[in-house]
């Protein structure tokens, strides 16, 4: 029984060898083989790499013709805009200008980070025209609303207006005024740096705050009383005492 145990080792032992030595020939044939696809791998990298440069620098191209399309479009809407906001102004849609200056605004918000500095400065002076404009036209029908509701009423002796038709008429039109000054509230809050949007009690006001301007309808409402505190306080006139304030 050991001769034939003792016989048997050198049979598994060989077996063992052989299994062995099939396995080094495989690993060295995947040796082989991978040695020969990336030798292929390489020189395929390397036959492509004018390709890729040349599509690379195509890619740069049409980077840099998207961007000047967008700056085209842009130039191009603006254009629209303000043709769109003249034929407004001519028919009297007032509220379809608002909307145009409010378009051309949040354009001006979204261009705030770009660096296309005269893109910028056009948009910026054409909605500051614009806005200007319209906002103009609106505060002068308001003051004129305002004169003929007798504002400010502050003399004693002042009668207040006859509740007629004409009044219910003014007091639409005063309405309709207040919600489209409201409406170009915003564009104002974005050219609130812009010394051609501001309204002349501005200067006034802003030193007091500053963080938080009142809105349009109530800048215009303040207007007399800002020129009449200017005209008695402000100079050498007999009212101009503290004991009037």
């Amino acid at each position: 029984q050991v001769l034939a145990v003792s016989g048997s080792v050198p049979l598994q032992v060989s077996a063992a060898l052989c299994a062995a030595q099939d396995a080094a020939y495989s690993l060295q044939d995947l040796l082989e083989r991978e040695r020969t696809i990336s030798n292929l791998l390489k020189q395929h990298i390397q036959d492509v790499q004018p390709s890729k440069d040349h599509l690379g620098r195509m890619l740069n191209q049409i980077q840099t013709i998207e961007r000047h399309m967008k700056y085209l479009r842009c130039l191009y809407f603006i254009e629209e805009c303000s043709s769109s906001i003249q034929q407004c102004l001519m028919t009297g849609s007032v509220w379809e200008a608002i909307r145009a200056i409010d378009s051309m605004g949040a354009v001006h918000a979204r261009l705030k980070a770009s660096g296309c500095s005269y893109l910028k400065e056009f948009l910026q002076e054409t909605l500051t025209f614009w806005h200007k404009i319209i906002k103009d036209r609106l505060s002068s029908d308001f003051e004129k609303i305002l004169t003929q509701l007798q504002w400010p009423n502050i003399s004693p002796t002042a009668q207040s207006p006859v509740s007629t038709g004409n009044y219910q008429e003014q007091n639409v039109q005063l309405e309709l005024l207040v919600t489209q000054l409201l409406a170009l509230q915003t564009t104002d809050d974005l050219l609130v740096h812009s010394t051609s949007s501001v309204l002349p009690v501005q200067s006034t006001i802003s030193s007091a705050t500053p963080a938080s301007p009142l809105c349009l309808p109530i800048q215009i409402m303040l207007v007399p009383f800002n020129k009449r505190f200017r005209y008695h306080f402000c100079g050498n006139r007999r009212t101009s005492s503290l004991s009037k304030v």
